[in-house]
């Protein structure tokens, strides 16, 4: 889903030089390397991290069919994760800290956007249901965002969890680890530990892309790693090839005239959809959660309408249509929200800086 319309998905010129499909295979290959660690590693998070506290609330027997199980978890999960101070359509919760971000707020939106849970079940080690929509870090090491990593400062930063995948995906878990006949199964917390957190590591990279895309752009360096990310070393150190592609793409784009979706589609990321850097869980947009999902994308937006230096003719439409929303939006006074005072305060100049274009 995304906030706005962002102009045709086909048919745009690619400008991305093609060593990055050989860099995108590397970085893959570093991408299993680290979850195939994590998978086999038996840590665990701490008993109150929020990720193990949904799972707790599931209660739905996993012994029941899956289709039985999807549609009970369709029916209450949302609710649970509401009442667990996740941002749903039926409240705006809580900010959070230190779930995934050290010394950091968070946002969390819950949603059910639907998938393949079949699929999914069958293969749960491959679901990725907790993502990152908002934060501003450079670090490429892949990290583990299990609030011990990466001390993000003034920005509140926003996650995603698709409840129901994370339900389907610990039924897979458990019946697993029923069927390895031992005397104990893993725990949640070893759940969360060794398999979902590993799977925010490709939400994580695409958007340390962008972020350093656009801080070249500002003439702003990517600062020096002071401690590797993980106990051991990643196969494949990519940070000076992924740099060089970065700024040649970056002069091509302050080049050429292209639409908004021309602009994500050519900035590179390790994704297929060429447009996940302003993508958002299909749920209802309303009063309670709006501010986040708009929170979340607002720099992302502000960056793309000025890569040039200037909002280009082709995109004057959808950055009007950006302007509309937010003035209803600040009209009926959503700015204000549960996030810290000062950043309440940033959100706002935000808005109306891009209110200014």
């Amino acid at each position: 889903m995304q906030l706005i319309d962002i102009g045709p998905t086909v048919g745009y010129p690619n400008i991305i030089p093609p060593e990055w499909t050989h860099i995108s295979k590397m970085m893959e290959g570093n991408i299993k390397y680290v979850k195939a660690f994590y998978n086999n590693s038996g840590m665990a998070v701490r008993s109150n991290h929020i990720l193990a506290e949904l799972v707790k609330n599931f209660n739905i027997p996993f012994v029941l069919e899956i289709d039985r199980y999807h549609q009970l978890l369709m029916s209450k999960a949302i609710r649970n994760a509401s009442n667990l101070g996740l941002t749903t359509a039926y409240g705006a919760g809580k900010v959070f800290r230190e779930q995934f971000f050290k010394n950091n707020a968070e946002i969390i939106i819950g949603h059910d956007e639907d998938f393949d849970y079949i699929n999914g079940y069958k293969n749960w080690r491959e679901l990725e249901p907790v993502t990152v929509l908002f934060h501003k870090e450079t670090n490429l090491d892949l990290p583990i965002l299990d609030g011990n990593n990466l001390s993000g400062g003034e920005d509140v930063y926003v996650i995603s969890v698709n409840m129901v995948m994370l339900g389907v995906m610990y039924k897979g878990f458990i019946e697993h680890e029923l069927s390895l006949n031992l005397p104990t199964q893993k725990s949640i917390m070893q759940f969360i530990k060794m398999y979902v957190l590993p799977g925010m590591i490709r939400s994580y990279l695409n958007l340390s892309l962008f972020n350093r895309l656009f801080n070249f752009k500002i003439g702003i360096k990517p600062p020096k790693n002071e401690k590797n990310a993980h106990s051991f070393y990643i196969p494949s150190k990519l940070d000076s090839r992924i740099d060089f592609i970065l700024k040649v793409v970056l002069i091509a784009l302050e080049k050429k005239e292209l639409y908004l979706s021309g602009i994500l589609a050519n900035i590179p990321k390790f994704e297929t959809n060429p447009f996940v850097i302003t993508d958002l869980p299909d749920t209802l947009i309303n009063r309670q959660q709006l501010w986040a999902l708009l929170y979340s994308k607002i720099d992302i937006f502000i960056n793309l309408f000025e890569v040039g230096n200037k909002t280009t003719v082709y995109n004057k439409t959808y950055l009007n249509e950006m302007k509309r929303m937010i003035e209803i939006f600040i009209r009926n006074n959503e700015h204000s929200t549960i996030m810290p005072f000062m950043s309440n305060i940033s959100f706002k100049g935000k808005l109306d800086y891009l209110l200014s274009l």
